[in-house]
């Protein structure tokens, strides 16, 4: 980006605006960190950029933290939900120990999830929802247990998908739910490229799944996904799903 519009604060974020990145926009960057309180209360900064809406089509990023461990969150959040009552797998070894991880993962998985909801409900209030496209991903799983692991450093299919879900009320019909197998490390830009009408250069690596969106296709093209987990590598496949290569390397 270029020269930035508004300082950067270390401590708590990083902001970035810019007027320059593409003549005529509005550019935010936040990276929020893990702390939920921070988190919930620096919100307030993505809806500083908000307010300051001119009419120019705009872009604004928040990076959440949560649910990565340390699970640090209110304390209702917490114990929002019992050992007994939350769902394990059944290759779980330790059933227990999974109970115990995955009742305060599923509190801090709900408390982004009313983070997310204040930023689509300051959007319906500002009148910018149905023409706003909103794309919500992670960049990786966990494994809760699974496998007698935890964490994401493994190719496992739990380790492997992530959310990802696209909101345009304008040009999205909503209720959708896709099969495919797409790949938010790279086919992220050129979706978007295309949502907005923009040329996806050909030097691009991923492909647009737009045609998923709006229900001319089932199926996205991607045969096999690549992942890199530190020094371990595998792939998912839309035949025989994740594996991972022995040696590490692929």
């Amino acid at each position: 980006m270029a020269k930035a519009d508004t300082p950067v604060r270390f401590e708590i974020d990083l902001w970035h605006t810019s007027n320059e990145f593409q003549p005529g926009h509005r550019i935010a960057l936040a990276i929020i960190s893990s702390n939920f309180p921070r988190l919930s209360r620096n919100l307030n900064t993505e809806f500083e950029f908000l307010d300051e809406d001119d009419g120019r089509p705009f872009m604004a990023m928040i990076s959440y933290g949560p649910p990565h461990p340390p699970l640090v969150m209110p304390e209702h959040y917490k114990t929002m939900y019992g050992e007994d009552e939350v769902p394990v797998r059944e290759n779980s070894p330790d059933e227990g120990e999974s109970r115990v991880f995955l009742a305060k993962y599923y509190g801090f998985v709900t408390a982004v999830d009313d983070v997310v909801g204040r930023v689509m409900d300051y959007l319906d209030e500002k009148g910018l929802s149905d023409n706003t496209i909103v794309y919500f991903v992670s960049d990786h799983g966990e494994m809760a247990g699974e496998h007698g692991l935890g964490g994401k450093r493994v190719i496992f299919e739990a380790s492997m998908r992530v959310p990802l879900i696209v909101r345009w009320p304008d040009r999205v019909a909503g209720g959708r739910v896709v099969d495919a197998l797409v790949d938010p490390s790279v086919d992220t830009m050129p979706t978007l490229l295309d949502l907005c009408g923009i040329a996806i250069p050909g030097s691009v690596q991923g492909t647009s799944f737009v045609s998923l969106l709006n229900g001319e296709a089932e199926v996205s093209g991607n045969e096999s996904q690549r992942s890199s987990q530190g020094a371990v590598e595998g792939a998912r496949t839309t035949v025989f799903g994740a594996y991972q290569a022995e040696d590490g390397r692929g």
